[in-house]
């Protein structure tokens, strides 16, 4: 729908900043930066300069229109929000070089009025040490004006909506592109709930430009490589955790992921044995029963796909765990993909 929309209004903001997040979301974001380059109303656009920026910073190129966006920032003849998202790009273009005063006032022009994106560029900028973030009205109006994309994609997984989900996560995406929330989302209903384990490396792709510093996200990537066989790049995920300090529920994630690389790299009594630690661990230190089930479901899955001689056994652990909780719809839809049931 996108691509037909820009051949018929292939100059429209809207059209053009969904286009090029497309782009982006299908690995090729020279595409959309193309785009942008090429349209005559970029330059004299905010909030296309802003994407512009954002894309070719994304790259690790230079921006062609960061001269006309400071003259639209300077010239004073738009609204606050209009200009937050390109004074919010421009100030990411002095923080990299260095130029920590003028990024600041940049940013501090940005929040008088910004969007979630904004607040998501200054957020990162904010963990590298700077202050910028207010509890502002400006903030404020931008935690009221753009919770909706966040809450459709909440609401239609509870509904098991999952392709309506997908598409309010691409939405929720395009809002904060710098906020590593909605990737993680999506890349929970892509592995979960569809089975689409492309799609869920694809988001966590997105979450982890955003932030690669982000241990959520390095959890869930050793998980969907290691779903995906990718043993050598869970690794690399799992390498990283262990040097963190974690906690009990975090070093159970461990364990099992351990187990799934094991299985994978057809080392089953080890995997097997780890899953089984794992479980033993979430039982003992964690009152999380559905936490407990999500375990179980994976281990299960491990033997099945190897047709172990455990599978029975496995099974059994899941069906009395179903039966001591509520079981919520993604790892329902998990349960159903890998079992019918």
């Amino acid at each position: 729908a996108i691509i037909h929309s820009l051949h018929f209004a292939p100059e429209h903001r809207t059209v053009l900043r969904a286009a090029t997040r497309l782009f982006q979301l299908q690995g090729d974001p020279r595409r959309g930066t193309r785009l942008l380059r090429k349209v005559d109303v970029t330059p004299h656009d905010p909030w296309l300069i802003a994407a512009e920026i954002a894309m070719s910073q994304f790259m690790n190129i230079g921006p062609k229109f960061t001269r006309a966006g400071r003259a639209i920032l300077n010239s004073g003849n738009l609204a606050p929000f209009h200009l937050s998202e390109l004074a919010a790009s421009l100030a990411s273009l002095e923080f990299e070089n260095g130029k920590d005063r003028r990024a600041k006032q940049l940013f501090r022009k940005a929040l008088v009025d910004p969007t979630r994106n904004t607040i998501a560029q200054a957020a990162w900028v904010d963990r590298q040490g700077q202050n910028l973030l207010r509890e502002d009205q400006g903030v404020l109006r931008a935690e009221q004006r753009e919770q909706a994309e966040e809450s459709r994609a909440y609401v239609n997984a509870l509904e098991k909506k999952w392709n309506e989900a997908i598409r309010s996560v691409h939405d929720w995406l395009y809002s904060e592109p710098f906020s590593t929330r909605p990737a993680l989302f999506g890349a929970h209903i892509a592995a979960q709930a569809l089975n689409d384990w492309q799609l869920a490396e694809q988001f966590l792709s997105i979450g982890l430009r955003a932030d690669n510093q982000d241990r959520r996200l390095w959890f869930y990537a050793a998980y969907v490589y290691g779903s995906m066989s990718n043993t050598e790049k869970a690794e690399e995920y799992l390498n990283k955790i262990t040097r963190l300090n974690l906690s009990p529920r975090e070093s159970i994630i461990v364990t099992a992921n351990e187990g799934l690389l094991l299985y994978r790299q057809k080392r089953i009594e080890e995997g097997r044995a780890a899953y089984m630690q794992a479980l033993k661990n979430a039982e003992d230190l964690v009152d999380d029963k559905v936490f407990f089930l999500n375990a179980a479901a994976h281990y299960a899955r491990e033997e099945k796909l190897v047709n172990g001689q455990h599978l029975s056994e496995a099974m059994n652990i899941v069906r009395k765990s179903q039966e001591q909780t509520r079981v919520p719809p993604m790892l329902e839809a998990f349960l159903e993909i890998n079992f019918g049931h």
